[in-house]
């Protein structure tokens, strides 16, 4: 069997365990295309195949990833090994992330109903960019406030409860409306659509991105638990805790000082 037919058969077993298309073209074909289709499988070209990628990279790891998934599906001896290296996600910078009266300033100046729709989604649900042009917008209808996100998306269904709870409102998301977009192409492209559209003609002042990360520190700071907020974000603890853990704790020890100071009597001399 040459690498062509192993792929396919691969995929075909992949989407009968119930594996999304939409994951399996993001990120195992994105990889594997690379490699010689009319040649057979082996770990020499397995190696080959993810030495494309950067060292000690998110890239490298995927492609790891993807590289033994399928050596695992066609029987060949072979694992990544020290190929994956120590890539790790890098905390993220609070000075990057806008404050709630800059995200509301931000709304009322976008133009475009439609993307306006999109931008309040993403503030309120922290959404990744592909899951507000994903959501279920009939369930969005019901008026609930509960934001619903399909299979599609890079994480798996889930619901998203909003915060602020009064942007629901305040931002009309209740109209359920988005922008005229392909969604038959993959998540990367269609997330990659919504940035350019607000890095470029909405031209926002700080990373579409940063609206899903202050939706963390919100969570956060409104005690909600760790394991719920990560669980509404569609990933894990871990990954929740090791990227924004670090300047969770020092909102925290701000808020404390913050609250001591308005509570102390001044000092007499």
């Amino acid at each position: 069997m040459n690498i062509r037919k192993a792929i396919a058969a691969c995929e075909a077993q992949y989407l009968s365990e119930g594996g999304r298309a939409s994951t399996w073209a993001g990120d195992y074909l994105k990889v594997l295309r690379h490699l010689p289709q009319d040649k057979p499988l082996t770990p020499h070209r397995l190696r080959d195949l993810v030495e494309r990628w950067e060292p000690n990279s998110r890239s490298r790891q995927r492609a790891c990833h993807a590289a033994q998934y399928l050596a695992k599906f066609a029987g060949v001896d072979w694992t990544a090994g020290k190929l994956k290296g120590r890539y790790k996600a890098r905390p993220v910078d609070p000075r990057r992330i806008p404050t709630d009266d800059e995200i509301e300033s931000q709304f009322d100046r976008l133009e475009n109903a439609d993307w306006r729709w999109v931008y309040g989604s993403i503030a309120a649900y922290g959404l990744r960019p592909h899951e507000a042009l994903r959501c279920d917008l009939e369930k969005f209808k019901q008026g609930d406030g509960k934001c619903w996100i399909p299979h599609e998306t890079k994480t798996g269904a889930r619901r998203v409860w909003p915060l602020h709870p009064e942007w629901f409102y305040s931002f009309r998301l209740q109209q359920s409306r988005r922008p005229p977009i392909n969604l038959a192409r993959d998540n990367s492209a269609i997330g990659h659509a919504a940035t350019e559209y607000f890095s470029r003609t909405a031209r926002l002042p700080f990373n579409l991105y940063s609206l899903r990360h202050a939706w963390a520190r919100r969570a956060y700071l409104e005690g909600l638990d760790d394991a719920a907020a990560a669980k509404m974000m569609g990933h894990s603890l871990d990954v929740h805790q090791t990227i924004y853990r670090a300047w969770f704790d020092d909102l925290v020890l701000e808020r404390a000082y913050q609250d001591m100071l308005a509570k102390r009597q001044p000092r007499k001399r």
